[in-house]
């Protein structure tokens, strides 16, 4: 409609200046309502545009600011990322350590465990053989002890015979100490014989009487020591004998305990070497040992 009214193309062929007027009066009116029309949609438009540009900057500043509130929370979920990955990698690092290590300890664990099976396994052998050898040695030592009260029986009587050894050493000493001082009272009266013959010689008497009665005063003097003298020498060569034939008992006898003493070392010995010839295969153990192990 408005189209229609503005357009000059249109102008009709006027028959009188009054109705060209009026045609265009009504034109102006026209064009003026038009106007109006125009000025109020554009208060309208600028006042709506107003507002949607209120809007609009409001919206881009929340927008703004959620951008920045996103850009800082992406930021910090990235830091938080790159701390989880750094956290996660040295976690991974520290697990595949502690995994090794824990294998190494496993394998320590069980080389530890072949050790004390194979040393258990030892113990029973040495069990075994320690059981063999204290049954052994009970054995050896009850015939040790019968060897050794003979033995104490045989020792008790030499320790007698020493006794009367000693008795007789004694004896044999209070002998010779008595000899010797028969020997000196001997060679003194030897000498006051001597002398006696000497003053006889010097005295002037007929000497047929004197040398018979000197020869028979000096064979007396002589007798009586001698007799007196071969008594304890007899007894004396006794005790000697005696002596040596007691030294010969002792040391037959000290040779009958030392070889009876070696031939019980040597049978000790050899039954000794014998359990531990006949030993146990490995593995094999005593009840008592298997029990301890159980428990």
């Amino acid at each position: 409609m408005e189209d229609e009214d503005f357009d000059m193309t249109n102008v009709p062929n006027f028959t009188s200046p009054q109705e060209e007027a009026e045609f265009w009066k009504k034109k102006a009116l026209a064009c003026r309502k038009g106007l109006d029309e125009l000025k109020k949609d554009f208060e309208e438009y600028q006042e709506d545009s107003k507002t949607l540009e209120v809007e609009l900057d409001t919206q881009i500043k929340l927008t703004e600011q959620k951008n920045k509130d996103l850009t800082a929370c992406i930021s910090r979920i990235q830091n938080d990322n790159e701390n989880l990955r750094s956290r996660l990698e040295q976690m991974n690092a520290e697990h595949n350590a502690r995994m090794a290590e824990w294998s190494a300890e496993v394998t320590s664990f069980r080389k530890t465990g072949d050790e004390i099976n194979t040393y258990v396994r030892e113990l029973e052998q040495k069990n075994d053989d320690l059981e063999r050898a204290n049954r052994a040695a009970a054995m050896s030592i009850e015939d040790f002890e019968v060897k050794l009260n003979l033995a104490i029986e045989r020792n008790a009587f030499l320790e007698s015979e020493l006794d009367e050894k000693e008795n007789l050493k004694s004896m044999v000493q209070r002998l010779k100490d008595e000899t010797r001082d028969l020997r000196y009272e001997l060679q003194f009266t030897k000498r006051q014989s001597d002398k006696v013959v000497d003053s006889n010689k010097l005295e002037a008497t007929p000497p047929s009487t004197p040398p018979y009665n000197l020869a028979k005063t000096h064979q007396a003097n002589l007798s009586t020591p001698t007799s007196s003298r071969m008594s304890p020498l007899s007894i004396v060569n006794d005790l000697l004998r005696k002596v040596g034939a007691l030294e010969t008992k002792l040391q037959t006898y000290h040779k009958k305990d030392e070889a009876n003493i070696k031939k019980l070392g040597r049978s000790v010995d050899s039954k000794n070497h014998q359990n531990k010839a006949h030993k146990l295969p490995r593995g094999v153990s005593s009840p008592a040992v298997q029990e301890i192990i159980k428990t």
